[in-house]
């Protein structure tokens, strides 16, 4: 027999399973925890929608285990079977009506009254079966679809009324008449896609409505006009019922009609007036349904249909423009830049974020396109470099992320166009400076990208995480290269210029690499100094020495100014060595390698015979003075190296390719050096053992 506790403890585990279950209701109805108190009165409507809801998300649950699998499977056959071969089916059905009725009227069966007749009764047992069939649930799906294939037929009904010449003649009837009958079609569409919260009806009757303009070889002026009903129908149907996709879709049929109306009609006016009013129909339908709707779903599919709207307009607006009035090409690109930074402006001011965004990367990009149409060759890197740079300092200014992409791709397209490109320009001369357009279009590129590194540097926090790093190296490099590579195009064939133009680049990159937040200029300059060298090594002693004669005027002067460059760099640079990251220290000690190695290819080059052994002694043991004067370990182990090599020279090529007097002075000079090193080192033997 049951205790008073046993009792106690049933009644608190129904207390328990009862709140779940409100607590499920509560949460799958939307109603609040509190109205399911006892005083609450609840519709039984409302129990029995919570729990369907409730029931639904159970199986959703329990489809995780399993079942989900079979039911999927089961719902997309359904799906194929009751939806889309529904509509497939209606689709042929009022193309075959279509056809059918072209073929009667090509062959001259039938008389045109009879078979305008004929069009219009199966459009209409069309649309009074699918409403019939539409009542029962089991058919409601099915129905619709024929509803609206039956709206689509009688849409070509009423436009063939008029636009076929022989239905014409016959019936009688005006442009004017027809397009109040097209009128009445569209808002009867609209009235059935209502009355059912039917996509489908919607749909179709655009797909199909559309595709009747295609039937007639003969695209006048009522097509524009029959496409712009269409277009206004479509909007107010899918602003009503927020319906984005039916929008999307309409932006696209308007624009393909209009694209064949344009192959076989050359009035620019007609064609700019249509143009702007499908254009402007669509920004109102797409600012209407953001202000109705903002779902994430839906603020994709308006961002979708924005850019669809934009791009066809601009495309189908620059093609006539181009057509009948080249010279505003440039204008209408303004205007349209314009026009998009405006809707950006509203955008960001009623807080649609994604949206603001589209036509902000819209209007930068129009404009964008408007610099080259309206600038000569020579002035479009210009342009593009300042507005690259005003970007980057607005984006700095407000941390509007799309201004920092938008940054990067114009910066990658600016170096790609000025490398490819603009050196094709005219050269440089300098009784005509302003007519260097080669050399303006390098320089301000690189003064801008200049620029736009000194404002990262000093931004780098503001920057994307991911880009903090790889961003500030490409705006120091990009730049460095542009400038290098602009001597190739302007005098390429005297490599000893080309030497003394990069030299003095390394210099001043050498110098900003000494300031400690451009510390991505070091990498930079190390590069271009091993790539000044092998140059000077490679191509213009082993190259040039064996296949061509080196510009003996500038050669000296080339390789003088290269090597004390590369020295100034090794002392300029030394004091920093102890706060250089770890894997920088050893970098003056480059930097001294690569100006002895200047200073030895120069004697090579300069120099013949034994006096080539001479100078390379004479360098070695200036180079070994100077590491025990100054307490340098690297300058002495540069001039050891350079001793050895001497002596493989003198002992290896002296004896055999001298005369005995030449051989004589090589060993001599040779000797003495040597001995002059040994006296050094016995010197500061004791100083050297403090330094190891």
């Amino acid at each position: 027999m049951p205790t008073l506790e046993s009792l106690q403890e049933q009644i608190d585990d129904l207390k328990r399973q009862n709140q779940i279950i409100i607590d499920s209701l509560a949460l799958s109805s939307g109603i609040e925890k509190k109205a399911f108190s006892s005083e609450t009165d609840i519709e039984p409507e409302v129990l029995i929608e919570s729990e369907k809801e409730v029931a639904e998300v159970i199986v959703e649950k329990e489809n995780k285990t399993g079942i989900v699998e079979k039911e999927n499977k089961t719902g997309l056959e359904e799906k194929i079977g009751k939806k889309w071969f529904a509509f497939i089916g209606i689709f042929a059905i009022v193309f075959g009506i279509g056809f059918f009725v072209k073929y009667l009227s090509d062959n001259g069966f039938l008389g045109p009254i009879v078979r305008i007749t004929l069009g219009f009764f199966a459009s209409v047992f069309l649309i009074v079966g699918g409403e019939i069939a539409s009542r029962r649930e089991k058919y409601a799906r099915w129905g619709k679809v024929l509803v609206g294939g039956g709206l689509a037929a009688l849409y070509f009904v009423v436009y063939a009324a008029y636009n076929f010449i022989e239905y014409r003649e016959v019936l009688g009837i005006s442009q004017n008449v027809d397009i109040v009958l097209l009128l009445l079609v569209a808002l009867a569409t609209i009235g059935f896609s209502l009355k059912d919260n039917s996509q489908i009806v919607a749909a179709e009757a655009i797909v199909l409505g559309l595709t009747t303009c295609l039937l007639s070889s003969d695209f006048g002026y009522l097509m524009l006009v029959y496409n712009l009903f269409l277009a206004l129908a479509m909007t107010t149907v899918a602003v009503y019922k927020k319906w984005s996709i039916l929008g999307l879709a309409s932006i696209f049929g308007t624009f393909i009609v209009y694209a064949f109306w344009r192959g076989s009609n050359d009035n620019f006016s007609i064609g700019a007036l249509f143009l702007i009013f499908y254009f402007l129909c669509y920004i109102i339908q797409i600012a209407l349904i953001a202000m109705k709707d903002k779902s994430t779903t839906s603020e994709n599919r308006i961002i979708i249909s924005g850019l669809a709207n934009s791009i066809l307009f601009f495309v189908a607006g620059m093609e006539l423009v181009r057509s009948f009035h080249s010279d505003y090409d440039a204008l209408f690109c303004l205007l349209l830049s314009a026009f998009h930074l405006g809707i950006f402006g509203l955008a960001f001011f009623f807080n649609r974020e994604k949206i603001s965004k589209v036509y902000f990367y819209l209007g930068v990009a129009f404009l964008a396109i408007a610099i080259p149409l309206y600038f000569e060759k020579s002035l479009i890197t210009i342009a593009w470099s300042v507005l690259n740079v005003v970007m980057l300092a607005t984006f700095l200014k407000t941390k509007y992320r799309p201004l920092e992409y938008l940054f990067y791709c114009l910066s990658f397209f600016i170096a790609w166009k000025v490398l490819l490109f603009d050196s094709q320009l005219d050269s440089f001369s300098w009784g005509n400076f302003s007519g260097s357009t080669r050399a303006l279009a390098f320089f301000a590129a690189a003064a801008c990208f200049y620029l736009g590194y000194f404002l990262v540097a000093r931004n780098r926090e503001k920057l994307t995480a991911s880009f903090q790093k790889i961003v500030p190296y490409f705006y120091a490099s990009v730049p460095t290269l542009i400038l290098a590579v602009w001597p190739l195009f302007e005098d390429g064939e005297n490599s000893q210029v080309l030497t003394i133009c990069w030299s003095v680049i390394l210099a001043g990159v050498v110098g900003l690499s000494l300031i400690k937040r451009f510390s991505e200029f070091r990498a930079v300059a190390l590069t271009l100094g091993v790539v000044i060298f092998l140059k000077m090594f490679f191509y213009d002693l082993v190259y040039l020495d064996w296949f061509q004669h080196l510009s003996e005027d500038w050669r000296l002067i080339a390789y003088a100014i290269t090597a004390a460059i590369f020295y100034f760099a090794y002392v300029a640079v030394l004091p920093q060595k102890e706060s250089l990251p770890s894997g920088w220290k050893s970098l003056p000690i480059i930097y001294s390698w690569l100006g002895i190695g200047a200073l030895f290819v120069m004697l090579w080059l300069e120099l013949s015979g034994y006096w080539i052994s001479v100078g390379w002694a004479i360098l070695a043991l200036v180079s070994v003075a100077l590491g025990f004067i100054f307490n340098k370990r690297e300058l002495r182990y540069q001039g050891i190296a350079v001793l050895i090599i001497t002596i493989f020279k003198v002992f290896l090529y002296d004896t055999s390719k001298l005369e005995s007097i030449y051989r004589t002075i090589s060993f001599m000079v040779l000797g003495a050096i040597l001995l002059a090193s040994s006296f050094l080192y016995n010197k500061y033997k004791d100083k050297i053992k403090e330094i190891l």
